[in-house]
């Protein structure tokens, strides 16, 4: 058997000790100096969390800054909380740079986040195309549920405000029965919406509710009385109007309600109780008629024997441009 010389064996050992020892070494260095980089990510998230914005951001930065960051995920969440902090200090950066992460990592949860965020924004701001955009690329399972509540009400204001009446109301029946802070708000767009959709009954529902609330109470019964003209139910329209009218003479909307119970008397062929709201519609406003309207208080005036006021306003629709009837809504505060 081949014998290796005892010194030869011995220096053999040493150097595999030597090397073991340079690896455990190196290894509990790197090990030190990431735990050392991580320990800047952990002390701005906890400054984060404790919405120190300012200070959070700088740390983020610092830790994004050095030299041996390796964790791609930390490196990720930094850019998203650098972001976020500039967004929360109103800094003139934060918006492009929601803008880049949303743009730079579309899959990323946090991008949902971002996206969340710059919708807020924009609607604040009232430019509400930019909020449909970045409301719809926000994915409402990665949103807790206070956010989907504003997603919801804000996307549906946008898509009603972009009359785009039936998209609107996707948003607003996923919570317009629910108890939260936009409940009356999203009822009484949701009314009109429906009004307009053709949906009359759930429409009755949805502003009846809306008017429980004093902030809509004077707003909603015209939207009401018109719904009821719609269906027809003419001796409704009468009840229901007359009532609104003597409970609140000085309601907001008087001259509507006024003229859709002259119309509702009308249909009715009462025409002498249709003149005497004609004539207190009439009375309120000072602009030109539609056509069918001077039309129909002509005949009133002709059924009731005034002959010369009848051919007055038989000879007003020869002079008009005519322009079709639409429901307005009153606007609110959102």
């Amino acid at each position: 058997m081949l014998k290796i010389p005892h010194c030869a064996m011995h220096k053999n050992l040493i150097l595999l000790f030597l090397l073991v020892v340079s690896s455990i070494f190196a290894s509990a260095q790197n090990t030190l100096i990431q735990t050392d980089v991580d320990k800047h990510f952990n002390i701005a998230y906890e400054l984060y969390q404790k919405e120190q914005f300012a200070s959070a951001r700088l740390g983020f930065e610092r830790y994004l800054a050095q030299a041996g960051v390796t964790d791609v995920n930390k490196k990720i969440e930094s850019e998203y909380y650098i972001a976020f902090c500039g967004m929360r200090l109103q800094n003139a950066d934060a918006i492009d740079n929601l803008n880049n992460f949303s743009t730079k990592y579309p899959y990323h949860p946090m991008a949902t986040w971002c996206n969340y965020e710059l919708a807020d924004y924009y609607f604040n701001k009232k430019e509400l195309r930019k909020v449909i955009v970045f409301f719809e690329k926000a994915d409402p399972e990665l949103l807790n549920e206070d956010q989907n509540l504003e997603r919801n009400f804000k996307l549906g204001y946008a898509y009603f405000n972009e009359k785009k009446f039936a998209k609107a109301g996707e948003f607003f029946d996923k919570i317009k029965d629910r108890e939260h802070k936009y409940t009356y708000a999203t009822n009484y767009y949701a009314g009109y919406v429906y009004y307009r959709l053709g949906e009359y009954d759930s429409a009755l529902m949805s502003l009846h509710r809306a008017e429980e609330n004093e902030a809509f109470k004077y707003l909603v019964p015209a939207m009401v009385a018109n719904v009821y003209n719609k269906q027809q139910k003419y001796d409704t329209v009468i009840t229901y109007t007359e009532k609104i009218l003597k409970d609140n003479p000085d309601i907001g909307s008087f001259d509507e309600l006024t003229l859709l119970l002259a119309e509702a008397y009308y249909k009715k062929n009462k025409f002498k109780e249709s003149l005497i709201h004609f004539k207190k519609y009439i009375a309120k406003i000072d602009k030109d008629l539609r056509a069918d309207i001077y039309y129909r208080i002509g005949y009133c005036f002709y059924y009731n024997n005034d002959n010369s006021n009848a051919i007055e306003y038989f000879k007003k629709i020869n002079s008009l441009n005519d322009v079709p009837f639409t429901l307005k809504i009153a606007p609110i505060d959102v």
